[in-house]
């Protein structure tokens, strides 16, 4: 990535617009002279480049069909906006553009509102193509040379229904099709593309059909939320991100995973049997599938970072570990059917985060030394805790609606913590309780959303402030669930 600082680009502007005419000067990057340009149709050969905020634009413009037929001269084009803005700012009639300049090498232009590019328009120069959010239903017709094309963005253009053949398009690195939506399939000549790297389809959830994509270079792979993918495809064993949630598959090739260093399979409802994994994984998600065990082999993961089994509903325990698992600092247990967890989760080391929001979990003993957060929100069946409060790492506890919850201990930790002044690293301690009450040993109380209280005239010498909030959160059926938050923050 190049980047400039202000000033110079500042003053580049200002020498380009020493040219009064703004039709011809080299480069157009003010707001104003870029709209006199295109709606009076005075471009010339002379412009190289232009750039436009189109969010920033005062109301919406209207080009004519010819307006970029005198500029000949045209490298650079973009046109970039806010994704979320409400309308279309740029406007062509019907007839859409007539002519966009051969000598385009960077053409970016968000919400594109032609159907398709101009028939005369040659890709040959082009390197990099970014058509986010665009009305384009195809791009052009036949073969066309593009063996300087090294990119393809067209994000959110759910009206593409096909791709032109891309054969020539021998240096492609990167082609993104996220939430095309009307795309039912992907060329065969994508086989043929030794250099692409990176192929994103997520939200695709009309397509049908996916070549063979045996390129060695192959390294993230994307098809998310397209049910009708039944099978894996058939792709690079070099491939390392592989990314499938939401599909109809029912399980992923060994030959595949065999070098894979991220997998998710999150909501393949067909899963049922956790997936033989190659031991570079370094994250693992299999959120909402019908997996009804996790072996006890992940302990041999080394490298193993995050694992998620959020969901699923048919898992009823995890396995004991009789090696330390030095590497996984995020395990998500949470919505699973499990009971309890096995004395040897402390031996998980660097385990940073422990969701278990919604288990059915009665009691929770010694846990990682190193743990920050824990998750254990409607745990109704949870009664009691041995966990100690980390002071060393920070903590973050997350009990509410836990109402079979003995609290006293834990009450009792934190305020013994609160009293030895210990350092509180990363900000806070914090801990959510069901209950109605505040603890005796709050001193300034009161109702309200806020509360003022008088400092000591030593408070320099505070290490922090201890607060306490009750609140409700109204749910259906209009009941009310009274929660307590104990923080205690640095000053």
């Amino acid at each position: 990535m190049l980047e400039m600082h202000d000033l110079l680009q500042e003053m580049a502007f200002n020498i380009v617009r020493e040219q009064k005419s703004p039709g011809k000067r080299s480069r157009l990057c003010h707001p104003r002279d870029v709209v006199q340009v295109l709606e009076e149709n005075k471009g010339t050969e002379k412009i190289e480049g232009i750039s436009l905020y189109i969010s920033n634009l005062p109301r919406q413009i209207h080009l004519k069909p010819d307006a970029f037929a005198m500029m000949d001269g045209l490298r650079f084009l973009n046109f970039y906006c806010n994704h979320f803005l409400d309308e279309d700012k740029i406007l062509l009639p019907s007839t859409s553009l007539d002519y966009l300049s051969n000598k385009l090498v960077y053409f970016h232009w968000d919400r594109f509102p032609s159907k398709s590019l101009p028939q005369s328009f040659c890709a040959e120069h082009l390197v990099e193509l970014d058509l986010c959010y665009s009305k384009v239903e195809k791009l052009w017709t036949g073969v066309q040379d593009v063996g300087n094309l090294r990119a393809i963005d067209l994000f959110g253009s759910k009206y593409l229904t096909e791709l032109p053949d891309l054969s020539k398009a021998k240096n492609l690195v990167s082609l993104l099709l996220v939430f095309c939506s009307s795309l039912t399939e992907v060329p065969s000549s994508l086989q043929h593309l030794h250099k692409l790297e990176h192929l994103d389809l997520s939200g695709c959830n009309n397509l049908r059909s996916f070549p063979m994509l045996d390129s060695k270079v192959l390294r993230e792979l994307h098809i998310d939320r397209c049910l009708d993918i039944t099978k894996c495809p058939t792709i690079s064993q070099n491939i390392i991100w592989l990314s499938l949630n939401e599909t109809s598959l029912k399980e992923v090739p060994q030959s595949v995973t065999s070098k894979l260093e991220h997998l998710d399979l999150s909501g393949c409802s067909k899963i049922t049997n956790f997936p033989e994994i190659s031991r570079d994984i370094r994250s693992l998600c299999l959120d909402k599938t019908a997996i009804t065990e996790v072996p006890s082999s992940i302990q041999f993961l080394k490298k193993l970072d995050y694992l998620s089994v959020s969901g699923c509903s048919k898992l009823e325990s995890f396995p004991e570990i009789t090696e330390p698992m030095t590497s996984l600092r995020w395990l998500r247990l949470d919505n699973t059917g499990i009971k309890e967890l096995p004395l040897s989760i402390k031996d998980m080391v660097y385990l940073d985060e422990l969701a278990l929001d919604r288990t059915l979990i009665k009691m929770l003993l010694e846990l990682p030394p190193r743990l920050r957060y824990l998750r254990a929100p409607d745990c109704e069946s949870l009664e009691t805790t041995m966990i100690s409060i980390n002071t060393r790492y920070g903590s973050l506890y997350n009990f509410a609606n836990c109402f079979k919850l003995d609290q006293k201990p834990l009450i009792a930790t934190m305020h013994l913590k609160i009293q030895s002044r210990e350092k509180i690293p990363h900000d806070r301690i914090q801990m959510v309780l069901p209950g109605s009450e505040i603890p005796e040993w709050f001193g300034d109380k009161g109702i309200g959303s806020s509360l003022t209280i008088q400092l000591p005239s030593n408070c320099h010498q505070l290490k922090g402030i201890a607060f306490c909030l009750l609140y409700s959160l109204r749910v259906l059926e209009d009941t009310s669930l009274g929660s307590r938050v104990s923080t205690a923050r640095p000053l």
